[in-house]
């Protein structure tokens, strides 16, 4: 059971380290498009400086799962509740007019299922390998 959990701690800091990459270069990418090929993309840069905000966070967070830290899960998990939440919220408001579509779904699949993941990786940690 112990080769899971650090199975799984190594998953998730490897798709925080991902996410990470992900929103800070494309976000970055997507400002340098705004400001020279697609000025429409610049209408709201709120998202992509967001994401840009949230990738040292991000990284700490990959960091953190290499640790044996406890804190590790709760702050993945606050951290992943957080990003769902903006990305619900920028969503709802501003791309959807107040709908839902099939898109706020897989949103949250991509961020719901490393959320079960940090969440199970916690219990399998407290209930096998700390003996609580």
């Amino acid at each position: 059971m112990k080769k899971l959990v650090v199975v799984l701690n190594v998953i998730i800091a490897l798709y925080f380290f991902a996410l990470a990459n992900f929103y800070f270069w494309g976000s970055f990418l997507g400002l340098f498009a705004g400001a020279f090929a697609k000025p429409e993309l610049l209408k709201n840069p709120w998202t992509f400086f967001v994401n840009m905000l949230l990738a040292p966070f991000l990284i700490y967070g990959a960091i953190m799962f290499f640790r044996k830290t406890e804190s590790k899960y709760a702050y993945g998990l606050i951290l992943l509740f957080l990003i769902w939440i903006e990305t619900q919220i920028y969503r709802f408001f501003f791309v959807t007019e107040n709908r839902l579509e099939m898109t706020d779904l897989s949103n949250l699949a991509f961020f719901g299922a490393p959320f079960l993941i940090v969440y199970l990786t916690k219990y399998l940690n407290t209930k096998y390998i700390s003996g609580h």
